[in-house]
């Protein structure tokens, strides 16, 4: 809503949110279902692909199967969005909290239950904003199927240019390593923008940080058609 009027923007549904139909749990059957919706709306290109958090490895798989058509991808953007490694192998909440204690690093439960807390919070005041005493279970079995879609995959580097755009509380360190990853990954190179707000709860997604991210995405855009006119 923050962007000018003339941008016309196509938003794809993920499969699964209806409650109907069953979730996608794998990148080339998420990308397939976007490609088809994509050229149901635009037959052809050229195209310009934006995609938040999963969605940025989304819309890369999108881009490399409407560039095997031959279709012209002129934009590749993502907002907070990594490159997946492999499935995470994460602790047992026992194995957690054992550890700590056989520590006597009863400080260390506190900090972790403070952050679940703090975590606990954020969800609650996201449900209230959308008008929902709890969040939606068709919205969880497609978030559980996207991360577990997003773990499995192996992305196949692009011959195209990516921009990123990472929120103010992202670490320089943490940046650059993302850029090299992506890096190996659109063959192009990268471009890079801070935006600000977080990942955490899609705070870079709500006011008044989302006309931060319309106001950069805007810029990318603006960009995008002086290259294409030239």
């Amino acid at each position: 809503r923050h962007l000018p009027d003339h941008r016309h923007l196509v938003g794809v549904e993920a499969s699964g949110l209806d409650g109907r139909s069953d979730p996608l749990d794998s990148v080339p059957a998420l990308a397939d279902h976007q490609v088809d919706t994509i050229l149901r709306v635009q037959p052809h290109g050229p195209y310009r692909l934006l995609g938040y958090s999963i969605g940025g490895i989304i819309g890369h798989e999108v881009a490399r199967r409407l560039m095997a058509r031959g279709e012209v991808v002129e934009l590749l953007a993502a907002v907070e969005s990594g490159v997946p490694s492999g499935p995470p192998v994460l602790p047992s909440r026992r194995e957690k909290y054992g550890t700590l204690l056989r520590r006597r690093d009863f400080r260390g439960i506190g900090e972790s239950l403070a952050v679940s807390f703090r975590n606990r919070r954020a969800e609650h005041e996201m449900r209230r904003e959308v008008g929902r005493s709890e969040l939606d279970r068709a919205h969880k079995r497609v978030l559980d199927s996207m991360v577990h879609a997003f773990h499995q995959f192996v992305p196949i580097p692009l011959d195209i240019e990516m921009q990123l755009l990472y929120g103010d509380d992202s670490s320089e360190e943490s940046v650059d390593g993302l850029c090299e990853r992506w890096g190996q990954l659109a063959l192009r190179g990268i471009g890079l923008r801070r935006v600000s707000g977080s990942h955490s709860g899609d705070v870079v997604l709500r006011d008044p940080h989302a006309e931060v991210l319309a106001v950069a995405v805007e810029d990318i855009l603006s960009a995008c058609d002086e290259e294409s006119e030239s």
